[in-house]
């Protein structure tokens, strides 16, 4: 996936919070996913690792949206699509990167207002 435009002006890092349309129940990472469930979830990967960001969701409304942005260090390098999300209290989903780089991750998830609502870090060696 191409990396995005320039990260959002403000430069720092933003703090998990409360949503009016989701709660993020679990975001756990791993390089495999199944059963809709993530396989030995883990904080550490290879470069080049393909890495899931699995998460699951108590959503609030009848239809909302999340993205999830991928960080290094402090500088977004993708955001995805908007992932249309339905109401339940156990709502899973998830999306992969390629993680090309060495490093410090994070992925954070965001609601439909773009709002940080979870956040999980990990090192790529």
């Amino acid at each position: 996936a191409a990396p995005t435009a320039a990260a959002a002006p403000s430069a720092a890092p933003a703090t998990p919070g409360e949503s009016a349309h989701v709660d993020v129940v679990e975001l756990k990472l791993s390089e495999t996913i199944q059963d809709r469930n993530p396989v030995n979830p883990g904080a550490s990967f290879t470069t080049g690792a393909k890495v899931f960001s699995w998460v699951k969701l108590n959503v609030k409304e009848p239809e909302t949206q999340i993205k999830m942005r991928w960080l290094l260090g402090d500088t977004a390098v993708y955001t995805s699509d908007p992932v249309t999300v339905k109401q339940s209290p156990g709502y899973r989903t998830w999306l992969f990167k390629t993680v090309d780089q060495a490093g410090a991750w994070k992925v954070e998830v965001l609601d439909a207002d773009e709002k940080t609502v979870a956040a999980e870090s990990f090192t790529v060696q």
